[in-house]
């Protein structure tokens, strides 16, 4: 019996020597806790609404994700009054070359999805620490999503059956590589 006391007592030691130590934080040394969390809170809330306030002017310009991905890059392709429609275009014309796989198929090769990523330079549209697009991912699940109590979405045609739209991650990943990839020639300017 005691025999099986002493991994118990060993672990209780442990976890109370551990609970007694210093704590590593984001904030300064002399900041509370609870500061950081709410300077983390505020960058967050800046972020989204950076991104928000770009694709809200899209879809009031005959933007958002349309019936189809490929009506929503035509859309975006000739939408010369958004900021997001030109910055989704300069992506494009930074890829090197024209997406290799077929519209809407998926997965596609990580070396591609990064390739989409690091083309992204969205310097001047939104503050610096908001550059990073997984800023809107919910605005873009919010687009397809059709019942917000059911959690019910909409597939777009291109969507291969294997995808599972109803998952947030799978379906924004989705979406994100679909709109930044280039998949022809990028669009001239005008």
């Amino acid at each position: 019996m005691a025999s099986q006391r002493r991994p118990i007592l060993l672990f209780v030691s442990c976890l109370l020597i551990a609970s007694c130590g210093h704590t590593p934080t984001l904030s300064e040394p002399n900041e509370p806790l609870g500061e950081s969390f709410l300077a983390v809170a505020k960058q967050q809330t800046e972020c989204v609404d950076a991104w928000n306030l770009l694709l809200d002017d899209w879809k009031e310009n005959g933007g958002g994700i349309l019936d189809s991905m490929k009506s929503t890059r035509e859309q975006l392709a000739q939408d010369h009054k958004s900021a997001f429609a030109r910055l989704v275009r300069k992506s494009w014309e930074n890829q090197g070359r024209p997406a290799s796989a077929r519209l809407g198929s998926w997965p596609v090769e990580a070396d591609a999805f990064r390739e989409v990523t690091l083309a992204l330079d969205a310097r001047g549209y939104v503050p610096g620490r908001c550059e990073v697009p997984v800023w809107f991912d919910d605005w873009l699940y919010f687009e397809i999503l059709e019942d917000r109590r059911q959690w019910t979405v909409r597939r777009l045609p291109e969507m291969p059956p294997h995808l599972d739209a109803s998952d947030n991650h799978s379906a924004t990943n989705w979406l994100y590589y679909w709109l930044f990839a280039r998949v022809d020639s990028p669009p001239e300017h005008p």
